[in-house]
């Protein structure tokens, strides 16, 4: 029914409505508005987003942890800063507990940056793996791509090429 003008009838019936609406919100309180505000889905939509912890840089793993909790993440990318290369198996595991103790999931590594070179791809995959990361965030030379694939099937381990270009 297409109106050029709003008669009285049509327009006693929508304000009705409306004020009855209204009533029903105000007299039941904010929770029948939520119900029908409330969205499907999270809504990050599944998407894992967190923080490399390279933001934090200047201050300790302690304090990055905190931050990215007050952030109001979950997900958190380790750089060097917090969990050295040259770090042991135990220092690394201690790490990963610090982290899930505070309710983070440990996502994985990196940047770093990989030559063409067996022992350091070695390093960096047992690295990663006393860690419990998942992922490394890495930047190899093209010569290495072939050695690191292969350390990635043996350690179960995904790779995330990270380019800074523009080599």
């Amino acid at each position: 029914m297409k109106l050029d003008r709003i008669d009285r009838r049509h327009f006693f019936k929508t304000s009705l409505l409306g004020s009855t609406a209204a009533l029903a919100v105000g007299q039941l309180g904010g929770n029948v508005l939520a119900a029908v505000t409330k969205p499907e889905r999270e809504p990050d939509a599944g998407l894992k987003l967190g923080i490399a912890s390279y933001t934090y840089c200047h201050f300790s793993l302690d304090q990055a942890i905190e931050m990215t909790k007050q952030a109001g993440f979950k997900y958190i990318n380790l750089k060097d800063c917090h969990l050295p290369m040259q770090s042991n198996a135990g220092d690394r595991q201690a790490a990963r507990q610090k982290i899930e103790a505070a309710g983070l999931t440990l996502m994985g590594g990196g940047v770093m940056y990989i030559k063409n070179n067996g022992s350091e791809i070695q390093r960096v995959f047992q690295y990663a793996k006393d860690a419990g990361m998942p992922v490394i965030v890495c930047s190899p030379v093209p010569e290495a791509l072939d050695a690191v694939e292969k350390k990635a099937k043996e350690f179960n381990i995904m790779i995330a090429i990270h380019n800074h270009g523009p080599d």
